[in-house]
């Protein structure tokens, strides 16, 4: 922050490290462009003047490395180590204990990289994690924040000051009971403390230009009302103050008309939020194109591609890596772009990658309501069709067999220079290709931005290259992308192939993610002889092996096998209920699956038998009942308990109320428990049922007014929550092995392996 501006903000964050009995952590949320980037720098700079700093992580989308939520713990622990010989020495065992640390889980992670050593040395330590927003976190609830929440009660001498948008699962994650949280919402802070600031740092910076450019400068300047216009156009946001600046500071024109086109007319210059910066980023680019020929077709075509590409792209690229894929050269990318440094961050190396300012200019200039210049719009179906043919069209010319030379059956991680070989052989141009083509084209086809162009491309890739590029994506190790890439694949047209291309890469997906060139050899070999695959590669197969009548000519029913380690059973699986996770039980284990990759999404070892287990309605907890009357609720997306409730039965069944917060379990005591799952507590109990419970099957009507079960007699007691009556309904069907009850609790259905029968509550009849 410039000297002397947001100094209330920055006071109260010090007196919240300052005093041991605050909350641990501290949120600073506020909209984009309203400088909490800026604070948490400086904040960091002053903690660490103090000696107080730990450690720090600045989030940024413009960054794989600094997006990945895997690597926040593990830089924090780097961090923490250089600043700490004691904390050092406490975490290099643990290293040494645990090489592949960075595949745990983050609650793992963070118990073993950070709670462990300070748990041993007694440091006392803030740590700042900025733009936490900014993380590739597809949970409902932060991924990161959960993990947090599971540790931070033992780690009492350590602070964490956290800044982000207030997003959903941000907000989600800041409302777990055990984070106990300090929220400032900058947004909130006295606009006449926010205007004081920036005004401060637009007059700051604007005699910098004057000083550094004093020969294009004449007279006063600034004066008092260009700052007070400018100050009322940034609707107290910083970022709109900062492309003022740099537009006012580029090569456009002198520093003196740039300015006078910002302020004048007078009429224009009073705005509120997103408005306002509408109008200065039409403002800016109408300034920037104002000598463009509008009937310069050639011109805008290739301005449009340039933007649309930088603003749209999956990841920034390099001017050397986008002059490649839209089959330009990097000095023309420089010349369109020369008047833009404005709204964009173009370094002059070929080799760093194009940024945007703030995303705030990408969202302004792909919508139509707020860019109504054709000139300037950018169209992001039409731009995602476009640059997904780029992308075909640049495989289809650089992808070819053992791109990487490798030795014909080696494992990927026996080539020991094989990271050297894929930055050599495999170009950044084509490993973004490889990685992102059949997004856009996915983004294309969702509001019609697909072009017949692509049909012969598409036909290209999947006939000429498709074995090519899954090599690529072993090599780069992200395999799983072609599952997603296929599965999402909009080509009607070449349906059966690519479903064929979806069935191959299943059922060989370990084998190829193992070894590159495996998909040459085995994964070809056992393919059906009748596949389209199988009969468009065949004659790249390498493997001198003939194998005789071991392979079918059709696919059979299996898609994909997913391996377990040596001498694990499994005794059950379940599909969550949005059919994108699968859960599998053994006797003293589970794992969860992606249902779609088949990759472990998370592991869960417990201290007895499993009997049963269910997912709640959002995916979101597994709750496993025990023999010997243990039930856990665990969380999926941390990998660790939430909830355990003791019993003093097998839990032979489970299943979760519609809205998650409460949990069934029946089993051997012959009653049925109902559990409040926030609480922790027991709801209610049902007794009196003949025999022992062995085979329930629980279901909850949606406002929790109903509750049923199947008792192993054929017996189905329903209970009514306001009147807290219960009755009995007699299916006399003994094969029956499962109920539902409607959401409004006046319908039953019993499932039998041959027939389903629907029950009215009211009468008992069916």
């Amino acid at each position: 922050c410039l000297k002397g501006t947001r100094e209330g903000v920055l006071w109260d964050i010090e007196a919240w490290e300052a005093d041991e009995m605050n909350e641990s952590v501290y949120w600073l949320k506020g909209v984009a462009g309203c400088g909490k980037s800026t604070i948490a720098q400086t904040f960091a700079e002053r903690s660490a003047a103090k000696g107080k700093l730990g450690a720090s992580f600045f989030c940024s989308r413009d960054y794989p490395d600094r997006r990945d939520l895997h690597l926040i713990f593990l830089t924090l622990a780097c961090d923490l180590a250089y600043r700490s010989s004691d904390f050092k020495t406490a975490l290099v065992p643990i290293i040494r204990a645990n090489p592949n640390v960075q595949d745990d889980s983050l609650p793992v992670q963070l118990g073993k990289l950070l709670v462990r050593p300070f748990k041993q040395t007694g440091l006392s330590a803030t740590i700042v994690v900025d733009a936490l927003d900014e993380c590739e976190d597809k949970e409902p609830v932060s991924e990161f924040l959960s993990a947090l929440a599971v540790h931070v009660n033992n780690m009492p001498t350590v602070r964490f000051f956290i800044t982000g948008r207030p997003e959903d699962h941000i907000r989600s994650g800041f409302k777990l009971s055990s984070l106990r949280t300090k929220v400032s919402p900058l947004h909130d802070v006295n606009s006449a403390t926010v205007d004081s600031d920036i005004k401060s740092f637009v007059a700051f910076r604007l005699d910098e230009i004057a000083t550094r450019r004093r020969q294009s400068i004449s007279g006063q300047w600034p004066s008092d009302r260009d700052i007070a216009v400018i100050l009322k156009k940034t609707s107290g946001l910083f970022i709109i103050a900062s492309v003022i600046l740099r537009f006012i500071d580029s090569s456009v024109a002198s520093p003196q008309k740039l300015l006078k086109l910002i302020v004048d007319p007078p009429e224009s210059t009073i705005y509120e939020g997103r408005s306002g910066i509408n109008v200065v980023y039409h403002q800016i680019l109408s300034a920037i194109f104002e000598h463009a020929n509008d009937n310069d077709a050639v011109f805008f075509d290739q301005l449009h591609l340039v933007v649309g590409s930088i603003v749209l792209a999956l990841e920034p690229l390099p001017r050397a890596s986008l002059a490649e894929i839209l089959e330009m050269t990097p000095q023309d990318i420089w010349t369109i772009l020369t008047h833009l440094h404005s709204v964009l961050i173009v370094p002059e190396s070929e080799s760093e990658p194009i940024r945007i300012l703030h995303k705030s200019f990408a969202d302004f200039i792909t919508d139509k309501e707020r860019c109504p210049d054709a000139r300037h719009f950018i169209d992001a179906p039409h731009h995602h069709s476009a640059l997904g043919i780029y992308c075909l069209k640049l495989m289809n010319t650089r992808l070819i067999e053992n791109i990487c030379g490798v030795p014909q059956y080696a494992m990927n991680n026996d080539v020991e220079d094989l990271p050297a070989r894929r930055v050599l052989c495999i170009a950044a141009p084509l490993s973004y290709t490889c990685l992102s083509w059949a997004k856009h084209l996915q983004l294309s086809s969702q509001a019609g931005g697909n072009t017949s162009s692509v049909l012969t491309l598409v036909n290209n890739f999947f006939t000429r290259h498709l074995l090519s590029w899954l090599e690529v994506l072993s090599i780069e190790e992200h395999l799983h992308t072609a599952i997603y890439s296929l599965h999402n694949n909009p080509d009607q047209d070449l349906l059966d192939l690519i479903d064929d291309c979806e069935r191959f890469v299943l059922r060989s997906f370990d084998g190829i993610k193992q070894s590159a060139m495996h998909t040459y050899h085995s994964a070809l070999s056992w393919t059906p002889t009748s596949s389209p695959i199988r009969l468009l590669y065949e004659r790249e197969l390498m493997t001198k092996t003939k194998l005789v009548n071991a392979v079918s000519p059709t696919w059979d029913a299996c898609i994909r096998i997913i391996p377990l380690a040596v001498g694990v059973s499994v005794e059950a699986v379940v599909f969550s209920p949005s059919g994108a996770l699968i859960a599998a039980h053994g006797e003293y284990c589970m794992k969860v699956f992606d249902a779609m990759t088949g990759v472990n999404r998370a592991t869960f070892i417990v201290q007895a038998s499993i009997c049963s287990v269910a997912f709640s309605l959002d995916d979101g907890f597994l709750v496993s009942g025990l023999f010997g009357g243990t039930i856990n609720v665990w969380d999926v997306q941390t990998g660790t308990i939430f909830r355990t409730f003791e019993w003093n039965s097998s839990a032979y069944s489970v299943a979760f109320s519609y809205c998650g917060t409460m949990l069934a379990s029946g089993g051997s005591d012959k009653t049925v428990q109902i559990w409040n799952i926030l609480s922790g507590g027991c709801h209610c109990v049902f007794h009196g049922h003949i025999g022992v419970v062995t085979d329930v099957s629980i279901g909850f009507s949606l406002d929790l007014t109903f509750t049923a079960f199947l008792l192993s007699d054929s017996t189905v007691q329903t209970w009514n929550a306001h009147t807290r009556h219960h009755e009995s309904i007699i299916i006399d069907d003994l094969s029956v092995f499962h109920i539902a009850l409607s959401p409004n609790g006046s319908q039953l259905a019993s499932l039998s392996p041959y027939h389903m029968k629907l029950w009215d509550l009211k009468s008992g009849g069916c």
